[in-house]
């Protein structure tokens, strides 16, 4: 015969496992996130149009960012444009209200618009953020918190809002320059071979790299010595276009974080500089690139020099 203290013992585990046992059925499954293509398109062939989303980010989103210590801008666009994307180096014409979170306008362009160079860091980093990936004629709303906006040290200084102040701007992009011709089949492509970790490089961000570019028949053109990174600053012109855009991202990508590797098919308008000049011989080991057919590059990002 079984003791009663044992009995009490069974009686209670029995009871703990059923109140656990139900509490998991009680549960709902963590959804599977579903497999994203990891490749990346600037100025695509035409695809079907998507609805263009409206409204503002859900209350409290921009604490919960700042609290969390990610330097993040929100971006929603309220009408879309045409034509190709505004990226990483280009100089940009916007017109812009501007209000605190609390709804204090506190900036309006007017008529005449803000034209400004995408990664030279004339505006504060959250603006610049916020317009890349628009096309002409579209309108966005972009949240932009405190350390991307006026408590970065070079704005704070005057600033027409007080510290620690989130942002909200409404931008209409009004133009761009250069303006990349969209071509009729495939334009730029990036792709993640490997992901990296740490800080995020940004428009206008140097970074030490290693790459290596070959043709379309897989001859290699020109490569650095993997001991010794090369530095590349984004927006700088004086790399290929299409190396610059790999680091800092693209509409559809965002930056490299370092020990990151991203593979880039490069059409003819982007193995230039952002000037539409070659890239200087002397940066690329001596190595002509062609002026008329696509390479293939890829870049692995070593180090973020801020």
């Amino acid at each position: 015969m079984i003791p009663r203290k044992f009995v009490s013992i069974l009686a209670v585990a029995l009871i703990v496992y059923v109140l656990f046992f139900q509490k998991r059925m009680m549960t709902p499954a963590t959804p599977v996130a579903p497999i994203a293509d990891t490749g990346s398109a600037v100025n695509p062939a035409p695809a079907p149009a998507s609805p263009v989303l409206s409204g503002q980010p859900p209350s409290g989103l921009m604490n919960i960012i700042q609290n969390m210590g990610m330097l993040t801008t929100i971006s929603i666009d309220t009408q879309a444009g045409s034509g190709p994307a505004a990226l990483c180096g280009q100089t940009v014409g916007i017109k812009y209200t501007a209000a605190t979170a609390d709804g204090k306008q506190f900036a309006d362009s007017g008529e005449k618009p803000l034209t400004f160079r995408i990664g030279d860091h004339s505006v504060i980093k959250g603006l610049e953020q916020g317009v890349q990936g628009m096309k002409k004629g579209g309108s966005r709303k972009i949240q932009i918190p405190p350390k991307l906006g006026f408590d970065d040290a070079k704005f704070s200084a005057g600033a027409p809002v007080p510290a620690s102040s989130s942002l909200s701007y409404d931008i209409t992009l009004v133009d761009y320059a250069p303006s990349f011709p969209e071509p009729k089949g495939l334009g730029l492509r990036i792709y993640d071979d490997q992901s990296g970790a740490g800080d995020e490089i940004f428009c206008g961000d140097s970074g030490l790299v290693n790459y290596r570019i070959w043709d379309m028949e897989g001859n290699l053109i020109a490569s650095n010595d993997a001991t010794t990174p090369v530095k590349i600053t984004t927006a700088e012109g004086k790399f290929p276009y299409a190396m610059e855009l790999a680091l800092a991202g693209d509409n559809l990508k965002k930056g490299m974080h370092p020990g990151g590797k991203r593979t880039v098919i490069a059409p003819p308008a982007f193995i230039n500089t952002l000037s539409g000049k070659p890239a200087n011989a002397a940066l690329l080991g001596g190595a002509k690139l062609p002026n008329n057919k696509p390479v293939l590059i890829e870049v692995e990002l070593v180090k973020v020099e801020k």
